[in-house]
Order: structure tokens, then C-alpha cells, then sequence
């Protein structure tokens, strides 16, 4: 006689799957969390050798201009991920989501006061790369969807505006006019990042390649952290010392159609010292195409990406701040990113002797280095160290 299973049977085969697959399931976080760990770990490492590289010389570390304020009660425009002039001294400990969300942003905008990443105008030939962009950031802010679902329709009309491509200027929405250089050395529009990425690969060889739709008068935003360098050929300043000409004489020399003069380029002491350093960066950075210098390829696996902010790939970015414009554009990005998939942070203050570069962790939370525990509440004090707890950091005192 056949006999079938009971319903006790059946329900403890039940529990016994499921067990075993939570189990399963806890044990690929645990083994996902490992290698995240590991591969954080070995891209700090990285970021050691190329730091006491540079170290080595020119005498400092990376001196990254401060681009943000270091105070965590600096308000934040969350949907623009920029600073803005405003205070905001809502508690760490705030008590509804909203609040606390909009602390954690300022928190981690004033950890970024010092950026990692280079930031910059994308190069010609690049307008339907940010069309593209455009196009799919507009129908993903009108959905009822992703990460802006909970969004107003006014923030979503403001997100889905379009971008400045800084090239056609008027087939986006919300174009910059490049003909008005009145904006171009104002800080508030920051077309150029400097972060560490900007001092460790040779700036001058992706820098260069920005759209000529950018090239506005005096340089104002690209001299006031690069002087003219001289010429190999001659042994004078580029233009002989005149700005204008000068910068257009490098960009013809990096532009040259026969690649005959690409190599006063790489020549220039501050390009060339980065060969040494360079192998550290071999399939590492997360930027938004392949990069190649002096026979190393940068560009890494893509981790996962968190946002649509000017954190993500590609740069989403609207300048905020001072003298602030609605409007969106795009920059290309070359940085380093943890194991999660969460942009490194960089402290080094003047006269960068010191640094300190740290992963947020898996939690993708931290906290200031330079802010003094001390002045916090017992109850504020317990939120940071839970939020640094997992925090992986190297530094250099």
C-alpha cells in the first residue's frame, strides 16, 4: 500500500529548505562582503604606493584645493548633491527619516570637501554620449519608479530639464551660454574638480581634451590650479608667458593631427613623474571610458553604483552654492572607488604632510576625521562610531 506524506511531514520539509537557504544566502553576503573587503583593501594599498610616490616627488602629498565646506551642518541640495550656502543644525541623532537622510548627505558632502576624483568637461565628439545621458536621466526622473519615485512633480520637472552638453548648446534644455565667460571664473560653477585623481595621473593628457567649447578667454578656472609649463623644445614658458596664448599653444601641441608634439606633452616634468606611479592604477578606476597612459590602462571593472548624483558615472552635476543656476550638465570622471562600489574620501590638510584616504565601509556612512568627538553628545557619539565601525582607512601622520 502506497502511503503519502502527512502535513507534518510536509511542513518540516518546508522548514528545513528554508533554513538551509537562508543559510546559503547568509553565507554569499558573508562571502560578497569578503571579497568587497579584499578588494578594498588592495586598492588602499594601491593608493599608498602612488601617494608616497608623489610624496617622493614633489615633497608633499596631493594638495587638493578645499571645493566645499568641512562643516557636517552645511545644508545640501540632495537632489543636486552640492552644497549650499545654508546651515542646518539639525541633529546626527534626528529622529524622522527625512531629517536624518538629509544629515547623513551633509555629512558625507563635508567628508568630500576634498574631492577624489578628477572632474572635468567631457571632450568633443562626446554630445551623444550626453544626449544619451540626458534622455535616459529625464524619463527616470518622470517614471513612478527608481530612485525618484517618492519625489515631488516639481523635483521631478527640475531633474528631467536636460543637461548642458557645453557643445551644441541649444539642443538640451537649460544650456549654459559658453559665450559668457562671466560664470566660467566663478567658483560656484566649478568646471574643473581637482581632486586627488587630478594630481596622481598626468591632468594635462585627459584635461586637454575638454571641449573647445570651453576654452573662454583667460583659462580662468584651469590657471588657478596649473601654471603655464615651459616648452621642451625652446626651454621658454609656452607663449612666452602670455596665458591665452600659452594654453592654446599646449592644446595645439596635444591636438597636433601627426601626434609629432604629444610628446612635449607628456614631457612636462609634472606629466611625465606620474609613469612611476602609474602601475598602481592598472584596471582600478571607475571612470565613464578607457584611459591609457604611458602604457597603462586605468580602467577597472565598474561596482555597483550608488545614485544619480555627482558621485555616479557618468557626472550628473548642477553647480549650487553662490550665485547657484538650476541648471544640470555633465562632467566625465576618472576616480577610485571601494569594493561596494562607494567613492574613496581624502583628507589632507596644509601643508599636506599628512593625509588620510578611507572607504566608508559596506554601510556606505561615515564621518570627519577632523571633527572632534568631544564636542559631541554621549547619543551623537554612539551614531558616529556605529557609523565608522566598518570604515577602512590608510593614513600617513
Amino acid at each position: 500500500m502506497k502511503r503519502g506524506f502527512t502535513l507534518i511531514e510536509l511542513l518540516v520539509v518546508v522548514v528545513v529548505i528554508a533554513t538551509l537557504t537562508t543559510i546559503v544566502f547568509r553565507l554569499a553576503g558573508v562571502g560578497r562582503d569578503s571579497t568587497a573587503r579584499a578588494t578594498t583593501v588592495t586598492r588602499l594599498q594601491r593608493m599608498e604606493n602612488a601617494l608616497s610616490g608623489y610624496y617622493a616627488a614633489f615633497g608633499t602629498y596631493p594638495p587638493v584645493p578645499l571645493q566645499g565646506s568641512r562643516d557636517i551642518y552645511q545644508e545640501v541640495d540632495y537632489y543636486h548633491g552640492v552644497q549650499l550656502d545654508t546651515v542646518n543644525k539639525q541633529t546626527i541623532t534626528a529622529k524622522s527619516d527625512q531629517n536624518s537622510k538629509h544629515m547623513r548627505e551633509q555629512i558625507l558632502a563635508a567628508c568630500r570637501s576634498q574631492p577624489f576624483g578628477a572632474y572635468f568637461p567631457f571632450s568633443d565628439g562626446r554630445a551623444a554620449w550626453v544626449e544619451t545621458i540626458a534622455k535616459a536621466q529625464k524619463k527616470l526622473a518622470e517614471s513612478k519608479s527608481g530612485p525618484f519615485k517618492n519625489l515631488s512633480d516639481e523635483q521631478k520637472a527640475s531633474l528631467a530639464q536636460g543637461y548642458t552638453d557645453g557643445v551644441s548648446g541649444s539642443s538640451m534644455v537649460g544650456s549654459l551660454s559658453t559665450q559668457n565667460s562671466s560664470w566660467w571664473g566663478d567658483d560656484s560653477v566649478q568646471l574643473w574638480r581637482y581632486g586627488v585623481m587630478s594630481f596622481l595621473l598626468p591632468r594635462y593628457l585627459f584635461m586637454m581634451q575638454q571641449s573647445d567649447t570651453f576654452r573662454v578667454e583667460e583659462y580662468a578656472q584651469w590657471t588657478a590650479y596649473n601654471d603655464l609649463p615651459f616648452d621642451p623644445d625652446t626651454g621658454v614658458l609656452y607663449g612666452n608667458g602670455r596665458v591665452r596664448d600659452g594654453w592654446r599653444k599646449v592644446r595645439s601641441d596635444y591636438h597636433d593631427s601627426s601626434g609629432r608634439d604629444r610628446w612635449k606633452i607628456e614631457l612636462i616634468p609634472s606629466q611625465a613623474a606620474c609613469a612611476r606611479w602609474m602601475p598602481n592604477f592598472e584596471n582600478v578606476c571607475a571612470a565613464s571610458k578607457e584611459w591609457e597612459f604611458f602604457g597603462t590602462k586605468i580602467k577597472g571593472k565598474q561596482n555597483q553604483d550608488h545614485g544619480l548624483n555627482v558621485y555616479s558615472f557618468p557626472t550628473i552635476y548642477s553647480p549650487g552654492g553662490k550665485g547657484s543656476t538650476s541648471q544640470q550638465y555633465v562632467l566625465d570622471c576618472i576616480t577610485v572607488k571601494d569594493g561596494w562600489g562607494y567613492e574613496l574620501f581624502y583628507y589632507s590638510p596644509p601643508p599636506h604632510q599628512t593625509y588620510r584616504v578611507w572607504s566608508s565601509g559596506a554601510d556606505g556612512m561615515t564621518f570627519p576625521p577632523w571633527t572632534d568627538l568631544d564636542t559631541l553628545t554621549d547619543q551623537e557619539r554612539s551614531v558616529v562610531l556605529k557609523w565608522t565601525k566598518d570604515d577602512i582607512s590608510i593614513m600617513k601622520n
